[in-house]
């Protein structure tokens, strides 16, 4: 399948056009371990089957789950390099029966956070929800010198943190409540999907088969819907996620005093 290569000046993105889904996100600023040799720091972890981050899913009460896992899209670009306050987008598009699904990607040159838009038209009135998904297999002991990248799962409702190791979701969790971001959480790095509309998504969360699959899904109505999210993949720094915004910092363990620092 295509893929598309986005460069800015702190990581470099592969997207396949397979599913239009984000194959690898690396760091430039970090390495896989101390060694200034290393490889820079991979931050997507494919689930067991080869899942990608950014899967999208309708869902109802009675029907099937209708996914794009084996939508091959059409990207607008092959390629999009972008520095200092330079942005770009990158569409991948599908016309499938009966729905057409579209995801916008927008990135910017010093930012880690980057915008996802994820349009659905003729959707059948059965399905209430529109969901993206991030899978992720349980990683393997990591390479002396390394370690995880993620090791539990994450979310914030309203100002609470809410953090899930992954074997306590064996048997699954929902989470409703008033959802400002949810993602994967390690000792070094975040990823995290930031709703941008007050659209009262749930989150859900499932351990199968050494995989984790986590699910942010919007509540639609029939016609034409779109989900509208921001993503950071990067460092657990303070100051960096401040800047982000949605209370992304919360991430950042600080104990009794978290209110001191904000």
């Amino acid at each position: 399948a295509q893929r598309v290569r986005v460069e800015t000046d702190l990581y470099v993105a592969t997207f396949t056009a397979a599913g239009a889904r984000l194959e690898s996100f690396q760091l430039k600023n970090y390495r896989t371990t101390v060694d200034p040799d290393s490889p820079l720091q991979e931050t997507v972890i494919p689930g067991q089957q080869g899942e990608l981050p950014f899967g999208v899913e309708l869902r109802g009460r009675s029907v099937e789950v209708l996914s794009d896992t084996a939508a091959v899209y059409t990207a607008s670009l092959g390629s999009l390099t972008l520095n200092g306050n330079e942005s770009g987008s990158v569409d991948f598009t599908w016309h499938g029966e009966p729905v057409t699904l579209q995801k916008r990607f927008t990135f910017h040159g010093d930012h880690y956070e980057f915008a996802t838009v994820v349009t659905a038209q003729n959707v059948p009135p059965e399905y209430g929800e529109i969901g993206i998904t991030w899978t992720k297999a349980l990683e393997l002991t990591p390479p002396p010198g390394a370690e995880s990248v993620y090791d539990k799962a994450a979310l914030l409702d309203g100002r609470k943190l809410v953090e899930f190791t992954f074997d306590k979701l064996a048997t699954g969790v929902v989470q409703t409540g008033n959802i400002g971001w949810a993602g994967f959480s390690g000792r070094h790095f975040l990823a995290a999907i930031m709703p941008t509309e007050p659209q009262n998504p749930r989150v859900w969360l499932k351990l199968r088969d050494h995989t984790v699959e986590e699910k942010v899904l919007f509540p639609i109505s029939a016609g034409a819907t779109a989900a509208k999210a921001d993503v950071y993949i990067g460092p657990k720094d303070f100051d960096a996620l401040e800047t982000v915004g949605h209370d992304l910092s919360r991430a950042v363990a600080l104990g009794w005093f978290w209110f001191i620092a904000l």
